[in-house]
């Protein structure tokens, strides 16, 4: 068997033409940092869709699949397989939240089912860029009101900052029983009014994303409060775009 053989097959199986579109792109052009191409590509190639769950009008790929087509785009395009993964990580969180009698109307469910039909790019905003930091330490500031949560803070989702529909962050919100704070999810549409992005030097993979007073509502529980981590869902209304 030839080196990364079992990859590309898996890669073309689940996502049939992506690889041969990267491979016809020179190196160079897929790692500009002025370009989103390949990012581009991938999406138009079902890319997005390849860990939601078929129920959610997805691929429904394997952990070990996916781990296949990684390491095959990562071979055709570094960058591509980085940005991506920060990605399925974000979907892989929103598969967590499903609860084992779910009958596909929760909240998790509507939003994977939103990646899946409209092939969204969800980027992820943990711990970055701070050396002391957990994957579970807030990076953003959030404010509570009678209309929802508002919520403050920059993230840069490498390769994502411009082409994203959606973001997941954690915030520290007062628990609904009273006793203290707890943590949060929530899910931010990238037009919504108050999120801007600006880029490092012009280059469209470095972009940063700001969060100014951006109003989440529709706040939906997605667990227990006995269970260890109770985690907030929450939608943001679409405003302006960007």
């Amino acid at each position: 068997m030839r080196f990364l053989e079992r990859e590309r097959a898996t890669l073309e199986k689940l996502l049939p033409g992506l690889d041969e579109s990267l491979r016809e792109i020179p190196l160079m052009q897929l790692e500009n940092p002025k370009d989103t191409y390949s990012i581009r590509t991938s999406h138009q190639k079902d890319g997005p869709i390849l860990l939601v769950p078929k129920a959610q009008e997805g691929i429904g790929a394997t952990a070990v699949d996916a781990l296949r087509v990684q390491r095959a785009l990562g071979s055709r395009s570094p960058s591509l397989a980085v940005a991506t993964t920060t990605h399925h990580f974000s979907i892989g969180t929103l598969i967590g939240l499903i609860p084992p009698d779910d009958t596909g109307d929760g909240f998790a469910s509507g939003v994977l089912g939103g990646a899946g039909y409209e092939g969204w790019l969800v980027a992820s905003s943990f711990a970055e860029e701070r050396l002391d930091a957990g994957i579970l330490s807030s990076s953003m500031t959030a404010t509570e009101g009678y209309d929802g949560v508002r919520i403050s803070g920059v993230t840069r989702p490498y390769g994502l900052a411009w082409v994203m529909d959606m973001l997941i962050a954690d915030v520290m919100v007062s628990r609904m029983d009273g006793q203290g704070e707890e943590r949060a999810l929530v899910l931010v549409d990238a037009q919504s009014e108050g999120v801007s992005g600006t880029s490092a030097s012009g280059e469209a993979q470095n972009g940063q994303v700001t969060f100014d007073n951006v109003l989440v509502d529709n706040l939906t529980w997605a667990s227990d409060f006995d269970k260890p981590v109770d985690v907030l869902l929450t939608r943001a209304s679409p405003g302006s775009s960007c």
